[in-house]
């Protein structure tokens, strides 16, 4: 089995390897010189665009393949290769499920204990810090978590000193005044 690539394809790998000369070359030579192309590729830096066609195309070489260079015409695989690439690059092809998973789990947001303090507030326009911390704790079991009076404690205690900061919330000794 042999790999056909378009001459145009080619001379841009050659091109790539500094052969500055690569579009006045014919098909054989070409041809000649992708036989050569794992030694003509060694120690090179291309570009990272080309550079996994180049490392692509030496591993053909160097497993025995032949490579024919053809017309775009005639050319049966000229696409291939560069599918392979893409593939190899990816490890695999994502499919549209596996794209809505992704989606769906980025748009679920999460209900913690932050958000049980922000409901409660949004309620409430004036409440002592003890009540919004049990409101808080049974407003996040409501919502399916598990019951902790201290870290609900700690969430209001981090909430409070937010929106205090920005003037969302005025505190009056041990109550808190939602600023309207």
């Amino acid at each position: 089995m042999s790999i056909e690539i378009t001459k145009s394809q080619a001379i841009s790998v050659f091109k790539a390897l500094n052969f500055n000369t690569a579009d006045k070359w014919d098909a054989k030579k070409l041809q000649g010189k992708l036989k050569k192309l794992p030694t003509l590729a060694e120690g090179v830096k291309v570009s990272a665009k080309m550079k996994p066609r180049i490392k692509k195309l030496c591993d053909l070489v160097k497993k025995g393949k032949k490579i024919s260079v053809v017309d775009p015409a005639t050319a049966k695989s000229d696409v291939k290769l560069d599918k392979d690439i893409n593939k190899s690059k990816a490890g695999k092809k994502k499919t549209k499920k596996d794209q809505a998973k992704k989606a769906k789990k980025a748009k679920t947001p999460r209900y913690n204990r932050i958000s049980s303090v922000v409901s409660v507030l949004k309620t409430r326009k004036k409440i002592t810090v003890e009540e919004l911390i049990i409101a808080a704790d049974k407003d996040y079991i409501a919502n399916n978590g598990s019951g902790n009076p201290k870290e609900s404690q700690y969430a209001v205690n981090k909430v409070l000193a937010t929106l205090t900061a920005w003037g969302a919330v005025k505190m009056d000794e041990n109550t808190v005044l939602r600023a309207a």
